[in-house]
């Protein structure tokens, strides 16, 4: 979390005074006494809340983590660190523009008044132990681009102000996941028209996901997992094609996984995971060029792996695992030279072990356990020589094994049980 650093440089306008210089840093532990360790900053005795940095004349051009704001917003900084008494004080709704940067791990309810703040642009209140509901007064923060109330223990819904009339029209940015909120997700929730990043994952949440929940086009990063969603894949994501990660893992929607999505030319990474998703795996994730790792295990797809899969060249995990796909392992996955994982184990495959996938030399977890595999194991297995699990348990493999699978030197795991192999165990493997 970003903090507030004294004497050090941050980039000030001409007009603040020299010798008060900040810069934002990452990382940085709170202090023991702030009250006494921030220079131009004037606190609260009767709360020890650092309450502002009054004088208008001091603007800062910050700059975030992720590089400079939109629109070099000149900020004024606020920082609380203790909100035990709430946030009644009215010099706060004086404050032009002001940032929240930093709570310590104040054991509070979560503040009613917060929608007084009007014109605050980025409520951070992560990490903490707050409690309580959201207040409906949060759809007040018209100015308000980013929310972070991750890692707290708030509970109840998200109230329907959220996204009513379009006040919160600038967020970009909400987090309220690994918390215990819970409900449904109000359909104004697609009123959040130029929403970039939505993380909900870590919840209670039930009920379907709003139609609209890509209504604006703008996301980029949705997260839903670990929560017990019902129902279809919302159908305006198919049409979001700016998505870059997408993780609806461990619910229980259901419906057609290949009707859902479209082509997403920016996507690296989806997660479905855990859901009772069907029908057939879409040819089209093979025109996703910059995935990176694709997870629909322990779903209900059936149907045969489609071979265009081997165009997405740059991904890194696939996951097919504990579904009910048949037929054989494509050929084209051979082409899929980044591969570190490629877990198909707990389907119906058939056939034998491609010579292809056997030269993927980045690959270090080959899972094809629980199929109907047959044939040989091929002694060119020796060219996955990053392999650290190597699991073909309860197939129909047959003949010996080879000798040279133990110049794999960096196998840890080999499970070969359950086929119908015969001959002389390698004597390396003896030992």
């Amino acid at each position: 979390m970003a903090m507030l650093h004294p004497k050090k440089e941050l980039i000030v306008s001409d007009s603040v005074p020299k010798q008060v210089e900040f810069r934002v840093e990452e990382e940085i532990e709170s202090p023991s006494d702030p009250c006494n360790y921030y220079e131009a900053i004037s606190c609260e005795d009767s709360a020890k809340r650092l309450i502002a940095m009054q004088e208008e004349s001091l603007k800062l051009n910050a700059y975030f983590s992720e590089g400079k704001t939109k629109q070099s917003k000149m900020l004024a900084i606020l920082i609380f660190l203790n909100m035990e008494r709430g946030l009644k004080n009215k010099r706060l709704e004086n404050v032009k523009t002001c940032l929240i940067l930093m709570t310590t791990n104040s054991r509070v309810v979560f503040p009613r008044e917060i929608g007084n703040l009007s014109n605050l642009a980025v409520l951070d209140l992560s990490t903490n132990d707050l409690s309580g509901a959201l207040p409906p007064s949060i759809g007040n923060l018209s100015n308000i681009f980013r929310i972070f109330l991750y890692r707290n223990s708030l509970s109840g819904h998200i109230p329907r102000e959220i996204g009513n009339l379009g006040n919160l029209s600038n967020l970009e940015m909400l987090d309220l996941s690994f918390n215990n909120l819970s409900g449904t997700l109000p359909a104004s929730i697609g009123n959040l028209t130029n929403i970039k990043s939505l993380q909900l994952a870590l919840n209670s949440f039930t009920g379907q996901l709003p139609q609209l929940i890509c209504g604006g086009g703008s996301l980029q990063n949705f997260s839903a997992s670990s929560n017990n969603f019902t129902g279809p894949i919302p159908k305006s994501l198919k049409n979001c094609t700016g998505l870059i990660r997408l993780r609806l893992n461990q619910n229980q929607l259901t419906g057609n996984v290949t009707e859902a999505f479209g082509i997403y030319p920016n996507l690296n990474h989806i997660d479905l995971s855990g859901n009772k998703l069907q029908v057939e795996i879409s040819p089209r994730w093979g025109q996703c060029y910059n995935l990176r790792s694709l997870n629909f295990s322990n779903n209900k797809i059936s149907g045969s792996m489609p071979p265009v899969l081997g165009k997405a060249t740059k991904l890194r995990v696939l996951d097919l695992s504990s579904n009910h796909l048949s037929g054989n392992i494509p050929e084209e996955f051979g082409t899929l030279k980044l591969l570190h994982k490629l877990m198909l184990h707990g389907n119906r495959l058939s056939g034998d072990i491609l010579y292809k996938i056997t030269m993927l030399a980045n690959l270090e977890s080959l899972h094809l356990a629980a199929n109907n595999l047959s044939g040989s194991i091929p002694k060119e297995l020796r060219g996955c020589y990053k392999l650290l699990q190597l699991s073909l348990e309860n197939n129909e493999f047959e003949g010996s094994v080879p000798s040279n699978i133990t110049n794999i030197y960096s196998l840890k795991i080999l499970d070969l049980s359950s086929n119908l192999l015969n001959g002389e165990i390698p004597h390396k493997l003896q030992k």
